[in-house]
């Protein structure tokens, strides 16, 4: 019932919004402003005769970046257990030459950068986009010039280590 969206501009910044539906109940209830809570935009869908209601609301602001950011891609689905799951961890690429991984702490829930990779020097322009593998072992961009960036995880090392 809920989706997380990711968006990312030229501000540097990535923001994942929370979007989800709600009853007509919900909507029609009055604000309680006792209890703090972040604000919720709430929107109608018409569609072939129904009407469904969703709130769409910030979820986290996420900054690291130094310049543009023009790709956010979420990991995709794994099946583990004969279930699929979707791991919470988005990949962001960035005209700064640097790509990172994001994730929520267990703890807390805050979202935290997880591993920064990236080019270092040259005269060149940054990543355009990003992909990540199912697994999360291999993380790919793609320059301004056309060239692919593959980043592979070390399977040897207790903590998270890209090598190009």
């Amino acid at each position: 019932s809920e989706l997380l969206l990711a968006s990312c501009s030229q501000d540097s910044l990535i923001r994942v919004w929370r979007l989800c539906a709600k009853s007509a109940t919900d909507t029609s209830a009055e604000d309680d402003h006792t209890v703090i809570k972040m604000k919720e935009d709430v929107f109608e869908v018409k569609d072939r005769g129904m009407v469904l209601v969703f709130a769409v609301s910030l979820e986290t602001v996420l900054a690291g970046h130094e310049n543009w950011v023009y790709g956010v891609n979420w990991q995709p689905p794994v099946y583990k257990g004969g279930e699929l799951q979707q791991p919470l961890t988005l990949l962001s690429a960035s005209m700064d030459k640097t790509m990172i991984i994001w994730a929520p702490e267990e703890g807390s829930g805050v979202w935290v950068e997880q591993v920064r990779v990236g080019e270092v020097g040259g005269n060149t322009l940054g990543f355009y986009g990003c992909q990540m593998s199912p697994d999360g072992s291999m993380i790919l961009a793609h320059a301004f010039h056309g060239a692919l960036h593959l980043w592979c995880k070390d399977q040897d090392k207790e903590v998270t280590i890209m090598t190009v």
